[in-house]
């Protein structure tokens, strides 16, 4: 096979199955040096047979000159990557969600001592940590629903999880509406007394 390039070898093995424009793979792979991966899962219980195929196609393109990456997870799939990302947006977003709504009870409850330092009214003591609570909540819910949108459509869209999420969307939905009729003594959707 010396007069053959290492795609026709490769083929001529029957180690490819498919492959998009095939004269253009075969004129880079004879003119530049082409990086490659191979991935193996690590909850596998053994190698096998496959697993040698991979390893010896991976020293056959090694030794024509190319770049191999030995990629060893779960996710050496880049569309698996790809979600894996997504989902840590999902989780940050919700741990901000989650800070915005502690940072706010705190924040409420510092005022509040300091109110009651400088203002004898109670109720008015009162009113403004609900207000400054209420706020950060009404913000924590947004952010959460964001985050569970960003989980349910990007990560699993699966039409129970769209169920579910259109379940806690009208759930967090009234909570927040009834939060601002609280705060406001109005619904959301009313304008603002003057």
């Amino acid at each position: 096979m010396a007069d053959t390039s290492i795609l026709e070898e490769l083929q001529a093995r029957g180690l490819v199955h498919s492959v998009t424009a095939q004269e253009e793979l075969d004129k880079l792979m004879q003119n530049e040096v082409v990086s490659f991966y191979i991935g193996f899962d690590p909850t596998s219980t053994s190698l096998h047979a496959g697993s040698l195929l991979q390893i010896a196609t991976m020293a056959r393109l090694q030794r024509a000159g190319h770049k191999p990456f030995a990629l060893i997870g779960v996710n050496s799939d880049p569309k698996e990557r790809v979600l894996e990302a997504i989902e840590y947006v999902g989780l940050g977003i919700e741990a901000i969600g989650v800070v915005v709504i502690a940072a706010g009870i705190v924040w409420g409850l510092v005022a509040w001592v300091k109110d009651r330092a400088r203002l004898d009214d109670s109720s008015e003591i009162f009113r403004n940590c609900r207000q400054r609570i209420g706020r950060s909540l009404v913000l924590g819910l947004e952010i959460l629903v964001a985050a569970d949108i960003i989980h349910t459509v990007a990560i699993e869209p699966t039409l129970e999880n769209i169920g579910a999420l259109g379940v806690l969307i009208l759930v967090r939905t009234f909570v927040n509406w009834t939060l601002v009729l609280d705060l406001e003594d109005r619904w959301p959707w009313q304008k603002p007394a003057q």
